[in-house]
């Protein structure tokens, strides 16, 4: 993590975390294989302070939707989850479970490779005198609505320890934000139900 970096409801920096790092992280190693292995997720990790950006361009910003929300997640809390992220994409590569062709959130993988994918691919098509034709979604607001329920069963048809499922369907459960914003404060109960981006 980067010093500077805005911390979330118990304020405690980069900085600090940094300094005292030797007293932390073996503190933090217990947690973290303690929450895996029970299949839970504390709720004080899960607080987080929201803070509201305007969108540009918008005709007005006496709506809800015209402001982007933040959530500002304790420090501590994402070095748990930047665990636990590891340790989900070690199960999900070792056994194979993405696509190749899936190159986002995959370490070592990023947009060039998915555009020197898809250009291979247009070129040896044209080398067969083929055409090409591409379909592009963008589904607005996907991420704040999955379904947890789906997301889950999924985990346990592709053969997820259970441990690691019932982890993350306590991390799937609501959060608590707090915002000193009227703009956002309608929104947060919607909010809580969403899974953050996690770590940072």
């Amino acid at each position: 993590m980067k010093v500077g970096k805005a911390a979330g409801p118990d304020n405690i920096p980069v900085s600090a975390i940094k300094e005292f790092t030797p007293i932390i992280e073996p503190i933090l190693t217990k947690i973290a294989n303690s929450s895996l292995h029970l299949g839970h997720y504390p709720k004080c990790f899960k607080e987080a302070t929201c803070i509201v950006i305007p969108k540009p361009n918008k005709k007005s910003y006496r709506e809800a939707s015209s402001y982007r929300p933040i959530s500002l997640l304790n420090h501590l809390s994402k070095l748990i989850e930047t665990v636990m992220t590891k340790r989900l994409q070690y199960k999900l590569d070792t056994r194979k479970l993405i696509p190749s062709t899936h190159f986002g959130c995959r370490k070592g993988s990023g947009t060039d490779d998915a555009l020197l994918y898809v250009t291979e691919f247009i070129q040896n098509a044209w080398k067969q005198k083929k055409v090409v034709m591409a379909l592009a979604l963008d589904a607005q607001g996907a991420f704040n609505n999955v379904i947890h329920e789906k997301l889950l069963e999924e985990c346990r048809k592709v053969g997820l320890p259970k441990y690691l499922t019932r982890w993350i369907g306590c991390f799937l459960k609501e959060g608590k934000y707090a915002s000193n914003s009227p703009i956002i404060l309608p929104r947060l109960s919607h909010l809580a139900k969403a899974p953050h981006k996690g770590p940072q």
